[in-house]
């Protein structure tokens, strides 16, 4: 991966930030992973904004900055023609909308973010499609929308799965519950 790097490849650079954002094998230095991961969106490969916002969007390693962390999804998703490039993306994007962090609170922005993720991304094993599932059931539920159902059905079909061995505040907090 370091000759990716040197070869200007963007999985490189993703790969070093990787290790320096984890500490693997190198003291953990959060400065340089996330220039690594701008250096990976700088070459085209956009997921690196989005690692980066995430991290602002939980706090961790950085401050918690909600504005920050807007900016770079939208940025990611400008590059990519209104697309953004992983489902933590989409995710990160839809929890913004859905608790208003940053942004205006709207629920059919969220809305759209979570079914992106439900329409890309059903058969990958992804954690973020059950919560997706999980926040489009609550959205529905609370407007008595019939679209109910359907999703609260899809959340029933991977939720047991996903969910093994966990307590319930595990499951909780892997629903991505924001302290205001």
């Amino acid at each position: 991966m370091n000759t990716l790097a040197r070869e200007g490849k963007p999985e490189g650079f993703i790969f070093l930030g990787d290790i320096f954002l984890q500490g693997i094998s190198v003291e953990k230095d959060v400065d340089k992973a996330i220039d690594y991961y701008e250096l990976a969106a700088n070459c085209g490969e956009t997921f690196g904004y989005e690692v980066i916002a995430e991290m602002y969007i939980k706090g961790e390693d950085v401050p918690l900055n909600y504005e920050k962390a807007y900016e770079l999804l939208d940025k990611s998703s400008e590059v990519n023609h209104g697309e953004l490039r992983s489902d933590s993306g989409y995710y990160f994007m839809g929890e913004m909308y859905f608790f208003g962090l940053g942004v205006t609170k709207d629920w059919n922005k969220a809305k759209k973010y979570y079914k992106k993720i439900i329409r890309k991304y059903s058969n990958t094993g992804s954690d973020y499609y059950w919560k997706a599932c999980a926040r489009l059931a609550s959205i529905y539920e609370s407007v008595n929308d019939p679209d109910y159902k359907a999703y609260a059905e899809k959340l029933k079909n991977v939720v047991g799965k996903c969910t093994e061995g966990m307590i319930d505040e595990q499951i909780l907090d892997s629903l991505g519950r924001y302290d205001r």
